[in-house]
């Protein structure tokens, strides 16, 4: 199997396309979907508690599911499967610089989730002794949260400069002036959103040190403008540089839905973490961190679905299950 052939655009295979659908929803399922949206709690005695208290009590064997340790491997090791899987576009590529950059950026994620979810658990939180104080922090336990907040503004910058590929393009032409009014109305709506989080959540946001402030600020308009550009990929599908092949409709979709839970994903995190480290008596963010969950296995799953030439120009869907297919093609 070649994963490394020069891009042609080509569709993917059957074979290949049953294995990436296959481990897309395998991946999103039974790590990161599973244990973020509360179905594991349900095989517990008590789905609302959310100490781990009462499954450890009941000596069942389902407790380890439910335990920290698992969830956090498990979402480390989803994200590491959808690097995986990115490894089989091959050919299939819309072009080698999509690839590559579709590759990098689920490949930071991975580096990202490592230093949000695996470092917190293998540095742990100082516990102080009785009647004493706290140990002083190590430089991971004080920083590996604004270390992987770093890292995901790097994927965010290497799928803006993805998703805005042909936008110069697109202002030319048929069609130019549809491209440029979805253009301008989606950055007009869905930097207002990102205004609108700031304001609900400035009481929180104002309680951050002035460094950690100034990083949400810059994340958060990072995040608009790459939901931005991934959502207006559908309204200039048909454009672009005419020496690679286009985005088709479908890859456009992808790339849309998969931006729009990115955000969704990154907006909750970050009032995940405004919560917990806030003074706030709400509990709120137990539910926020479900809808975190629930997001960012759809958004990696999408993002890479969206690496994937999956029907040539002007082929249906009927067109492209009778195609013969040659032994190796598209991988």
């Amino acid at each position: 199997m070649n994963l490394w052939g020069e891009p042609t655009g080509q569709p993917v295979s059957r074979r290949v396309a049953a294995l990436v659908l296959l481990m897309g929803i395998f991946l999103s399922w039974l790590t990161g979907t599973f244990t973020g949206s509360g179905l594991n709690d349900l095989l517990t005695a008590s789905p609302t508690d959310m100490t781990c208290d009462t499954a450890a009590a009941t000596g069942c064997w389902w407790e380890w599911f439910r335990g920290p340790d698992y969830a956090g491997i498990a979402r480390v090791l989803r994200t590491a499967g959808f690097v995986a899987l990115t490894l089989f576009i091959g050919t299939a590529a819309v072009s080698r610089r999509d690839r590559a950059l579709l590759q990098a950026a689920i490949l930071l994620s991975l580096v990202g989730d490592i230093f949000l979810v695996l470092v917190p658990m293998i540095v742990g939180v100082p516990e102080a002794p009785i009647g004493g104080v706290p140990p002083e922090p190590s430089f991971l336990q004080k920083n590996s949260f604004l270390i992987g907040v770093g890292v995901f503004l790097v994927v965010h910058v290497v799928l803006i400069v993805r998703h805005l590929k042909g936008l110069r393009a697109s202002f030319q032409g048929p069609g130019a002036e549809r491209a440029r009014k979805w253009t301008i109305g989606l950055g007009v709506f869905w930097f207002t959103v990102a205004a609108g989080v700031v304001a609900i959540w400035w009481e929180l946001l104002d309680q951050q040190p002035t460094a950690m402030l100034v990083v949400f600020l810059i994340y958060i308009l990072v995040l608009a403008a790459g939901v931005w550009a991934g959502t207006t990929v559908l309204f200039r599908a048909p454009f672009g540089d005419p020496d690679e092949p286009p985005y088709v409709r479908l890859n456009a979709a992808l790339i849309g839905g998969g931006m729009v839970c990115y955000g969704v994903t990154d907006v909750t995190l970050g009032l995940e973490h405004l919560y917990r480290s806030g003074e706030t008596s709400e509990r709120c963010w137990q539910i926020i961190t479900i809808i975190k969950d629930l997001n960012y296995s759809p958004a990696l799953m999408f993002l890479a679905y969206s690496g994937f030439v999956w029907f040539a120009k002007g082929q249906t869907v009927r067109d492209y299950l009778e195609q013969e297919q040659v032994g190796g093609q598209g991988v």
